[in-house]
């Protein structure tokens, strides 16, 4: 009797063996079947992370005190379905991605989202008419490592990069905004923008365009940008731009506000250590705009226009280039 007592349990305690690795196995799977965004903690911060790798993912995981992080690839607010779309944050325009194609994000705060690796994910729109970013009513959010822009052709666009309005405390860290962008960053009302070592180039209409706000740019770089204008600021905006290369740009530094009748004791923009070269009308004396100051800058105080003593050779360069590209040149004489 006892030997088949002994044999019974030995049963019974394979079986249960057996029945614990199948439950093991089936977690298992649900885990590695799961199309859900994961879970983590953010190596850099040790904060609570999630990391997404789809639009959608994206879009459902934007809340209060989120961190995001971004694997790479490229995200388009114009590719989303419309059932993607019902699945969105509370905190996303569900009516501006269906119509418009735009992501807008308001009323969060303490949001960050960042790339899992710097310059790896894009955030794109093929409207270009829509802002690509646009964050309004939203407190200490954080953008880093990504690249934004619109995918359209040049010259068929009059939405800018990221927009913001109505913030506190913006933080912009290692991004590259690209036109054809009507304006790389344009704020209304926004206290505490900080942009460090972003990249903001072939924009049509500025660099930016920042109204009531008060904003630092360190480090960055400003190129390629074939504005009229390329910096804009209107009444209460206090701008620092430190450490920066402004270069190979096609329009003037920034209105004459004095000459435009504005009032100029209330808005000013500080170039502090600033590098300029290549920009082709910036040609005006520092001293000569009055709501600008330039501390150890490099200013080049000449013009690139053509005169009449430009070689033969350089002529002929600048109008085969006119030709293959007619926004090329916005310095020549209509």
């Amino acid at each position: 009797m006892k030997r088949w007592i002994a044999l019974f349990l030995s049963f019974l305690l394979l079986a249960a063996l057996a029945a614990c690795g199948q439950v093991s196995d089936m977690d298992q799977k649900t885990e590695e079947d799961s199309g859900a965004a994961e879970i983590g903690t953010d190596a850099k911060t040790g904060l609570d992370a999630v990391t997404v790798s789809t639009v959608a993912e994206l879009l459902e995981a934007i809340a209060p005190d989120a961190h995001i992080i971004l694997a790479p690839g490229t995200y388009n607010f114009s590719a989303m379905t419309e059932e993607e779309i019902a699945g969105c944050s509370d905190y996303v325009d569900q009516d501006d991605l269906l119509n418009y194609e735009y992501f807008l994000i308001s009323d969060v705060t303490g949001l960050t989202l960042e790339a899992a690796e710097d310059g790896m994910v894009e955030l794109v729109t093929e409207n270009g008419g829509a802002s690509v970013l646009d964050i309004r009513k939203s407190d200490n959010v954080t953008l880093r490592g990504l690249t934004c822009g619109h995918v359209v052709e040049r010259g068929k666009c009059n939405g800018c990069v990221l927009y913001a309005e109505d913030c506190k405390n913006l933080t912009i860290e290692g991004c590259r905004l690209y036109g054809c962008g009507t304006d790389g960053i344009w704020t209304e009302r926004v206290d505490g923008l900080t942009v460090t070592g972003t990249e903001i180039y072939e924009c049509s209409e500025s660099v930016f365009a920042l109204d009531g706000t008060g904003a630092i740019f360190d480090r960055c770089r400003f190129y390629s940008n074939y504005s009229d204008i390329l910096f804009y600021f209107s009444d209460g905006t206090d701008i620092l731009v430190k450490d920066t290369e402004i270069y190979d740009n096609q329009g003037y530094l920034m209105l004459d506000y004095a000459e435009c009748g504005e009032d100029t004791d209330n808005r000013h923009i500080t170039f502090r250590n600033c590098i300029f070269r290549d920009n082709r009308q910036i040609d005006r004396e520092p001293a000569s705009w009055p709501c600008a100051t330039f501390e150890d800058c490099e200013f080049p105080g000449v013009s690139v226009l053509s005169t009449a003593g430009t070689p033969y050779e350089e002529l002929v360069e600048r109008f085969y280039i006119l030709v293959a590209d007619p926004y090329g040149f916005m310095d020549i004489a209509e």
